[in-house]
């Protein structure tokens, strides 16, 4: 029998790869784009879901989380991350209270642990408005979950990269960086600190982790991360590696520039890894080249 899914932020990264996975699963996909849905008003949200007929639903909308703090900012991230997602919980449960719901959430609600791993229980820290929202959300989530009986899984994820990234994402001003230089576009790239240490993934072994996580028997949190860290500056090495090129003569440091990456975070996936039998398909460096190689041929360049 075919199933339905209804992807809210189908234009994000997650969004693009979830579709592109379920569609070899013989879904059908109700894809929902930024400001298409109505997500503030129940009434609508309602007359919408209810003719449908829907098996599960994916949360993606998201403020960006290399964002500066501002007052609108958090107004934004309040509703996005917050209010829009508790309306859709009521109207689930006004609906068909059998749907199954991925909540994307967000390592940003933990602190830096020097290395120390975090799980699914770990304290929650966030330092910024990006990840308070969320980590409210996290709470809300659970609550519906325990009161109400929904289907809610909250998937905590770590960095995970794709050519779908935005430039906003010091992963994506690399290889796009690296594109213009071999174009003779630009001669150099800005960056911050680059050694800083991240939990870098594969987001297209993600997004099978968020498919196989609404499959189980029963609702959970999980952590959704490699457990592996890895500079910046190793990504850039083996980035301008691939390309025969020497990073350090293509970098500008300055330090007055901010990331959110300052503090290390680490995830520990052994509970996923345990209950759905996930896995990483791509070693770091093997996830770089293959987004660099992608990189490349969508702009023409030959090696």
């Amino acid at each position: 029998m075919q199933k339905t899914a209804l992807i809210i932020g189908a234009g994000g990264q997650d969004g693009i790869l979830l579709c592109d996975l379920l569609k070899t699963m013989n879904y059908r996909i109700v894809p929902v784009f930024r400001g298409q849905l109505n997500m503030s008003n129940k009434f609508e949200l309602e007359e919408f879901m209810v003719n449908i007929m829907l098996d599960e639903i994916y949360y993606f909308a998201s403020e960006n989380p290399s964002s500066q703090d501002s007052e609108s900012l958090f107004s934004k991230s309040l509703y996005t991350h917050l209010m829009y997602p508790i309306l859709l919980f009521e109207s689930v449960l006004s609906i068909n209270n059998s749907i199954r719901i991925f909540y994307a959430s967000t390592s940003h609600i933990f602190s830096g642990a020097n290395g120390v791993k975090q799980t699914e229980n770990s304290i929650h820290s966030p330092d910024s408005i990006y990840g308070l929202t969320k980590s409210c959300s996290f709470q809300c989530c659970k609550f519906f979950r325990e009161k109400y009986g929904l289907f809610i899984s909250s998937g905590i994820l770590y960095n995970h990269e794709s050519i779908y990234r935005k430039e906003s994402f010091v992963s994506k001003k690399i290889i796009n960086g690296l594109i213009r230089i071999l174009n003779k576009e630009q001669s150099k790239i800005e960056l911050g600190e680059i050694d800083n240490e991240i939990d870098w993934g594969y987001a297209p072994d993600y997004v099978k982790a968020m498919h196989a996580i609404l499959q189980l028997d029963k609702a959970e949190d999980f952590i959704i991360a490699t457990g592996e860290l890895h500079t910046v500056r190793e990504f850039l090495k083996i980035a301008f590696d691939f390309v025969g090129l020497n990073y350090e003569n293509y970098i500008i440091l300055t330090p007055s520039i901010i990331t959110r990456n300052h503090l290390t975070r680490i995830g520990d996936s052994s509970k996923l890894r345990y209950k759905t039998k996930w896995k990483q398909s791509v070693s770091f460096k093997t996830m770089v080249e293959t987004l660099v190689k992608e990189a490349l041929f969508l702009n023409n360049n030959q090696l």
